[in-house]
């Protein structure tokens, strides 16, 4: 844990509250593909999609990612959902990815169809 502190303390130093809040609100706002709605751009998404997301993540709410997997799987697209389980909302993404460690590997490990 030591490292994400050290990480935080370093970004700290460079960057203050207004920063993080505007990078979040431009990932939000990101809008997926060049046909300029996300329903379009995630429509487009023809490989197999592992998506991992913690329930309490405030930067990319669980909801919104339950969307873009139903976009996704719009067109029988296989898509995954894991679930990360912490106290720690969108830092379990890192913090708790060993949770996922089955997922990923499998994931990665699977044949291209």
């Amino acid at each position: 844990m030591a490292t994400l502190d050290e990480i935080a303390a370093a970004r700290a130093s460079k960057a203050d509250a207004n920063h993080l809040l505007y990078l979040v609100r431009a990932n939000q706002n990101f809008v997926t593909g060049t046909e300029g709605d996300a329903e379009s751009g995630l429509a487009a998404i023809k490989a197999p999609t592992l998506l991992l997301y913690s329930a309490d993540d405030l930067v990319f709410p669980a909801e919104n990612v339950l969307d873009t997997a139903r976009m996704i799987q719009a067109d029988g697209t296989p898509v995954t959902l894991h679930t990360l389980k912490g106290d720690r909302g969108h830092l379990d993404g890192v913090v708790s990815i060993e949770q996922a460690a089955d997922q990923l590997r499998g994931f990665l490990e699977a044949p291209v169809r």
